[in-house]
């Protein structure tokens, strides 16, 4: 039986970001630890790696990703394979920082429904699910539930990230980078950076897909894990797929 398989959400999201691919994936323990209760990525990594089991692999989404990697820094040798979803290895830049502290502003004397659906929605998904609102109305369920308190903690993670870069070639373990092509939050560039900087990196990039990659592509998602969950040897290279 293969090693238990931990998934991270993103920002603002919880278990239910993964509903759609666990439906699609043959895996017979995933764990799915929500990113509360610290607001640096070093705590947090720390908090997922004191119930995490042993060994394990590890798939992160977004902000997940960038705990992901922290993870990774910590504790490589208890990783068994890496997945990082809509990933980004580099430190958050001042704008993006104030944008981070508008947000909340934004959601404290708005509410976070109506934010997330006038500022968050628009860059979330590709241009052909903009139409979505089955989509659209999980997403901001799922950010409701985290509230202010969370996205506050969350920006934290966010606003401290380390840059990663430099710590990608000590990987050893499988590394898929999975991103959207109409990624307008993330540029599927980082992914292809990724996957390039470590020695058993592969880049996976989904054509009429945004941000959200777990929900709008979760079928091409599951492909892409489950040959990653079987991945056993040192192979490099890049896809783009239709």
């Amino acid at each position: 039986m293969d090693v238990p398989l931990l998934l991270l959400p993103g920002t603002l999201c919880d278990a239910r970001l993964w509903d759609p691919l666990r439906e699609r994936l043959a895996h017979p323990d995933v764990r799915m630890p929500l990113l509360l209760g610290a607001d640096t990525p070093s705590a947090m990594a720390a908090l997922v790696l004191r119930d995490a089991p042993p060994c394990f692999s590890l798939a992160g989404f977004s902000l997940g990703a960038i705990v992901a990697l922290e993870i990774a820094a910590q504790a490589p040798d208890r990783i068994r394979r890496l997945a990082l979803i809509s990933g980004n290895a580099h430190p958050d830049p001042p704008e993006s920082i104030a944008r981070r502290h508008s947000l909340l502003r934004a959601v404290l004397d708005e509410g976070m429904g109506a934010v997330v659906e006038r500022t968050l929605w628009p860059h979330y998904v590709a241009a052909s699910r903009q139409g979505d609102a089955a989509l659209r109305a999980l997403i901001v369920t799922m950010a409701e539930r985290i509230g202010v308190d969370g996205l506050r903690t969350q920006n934290g993670i966010a606003i401290h990230r380390a840059d990663s870069r430099p710590r990608l070639a000590a990987l050893t373990m499988p590394v898929l980078a999975v991103a959207g092509a109409e990624d307008a939050l993330c540029p599927p560039s980082r992914s292809v950076e990724i996957a390039a900087s470590v020695a058993d990196g592969r880049a996976a990039i989904l054509e009429g897909v945004g941000h959200f990659v777990p929900l709008e592509a979760p079928q091409a998602l599951a492909a892409h894990l489950s040959a990653w969950l079987a991945a056993d040897s040192t192979h490099r290279r890049s896809e783009r797929n239709a």
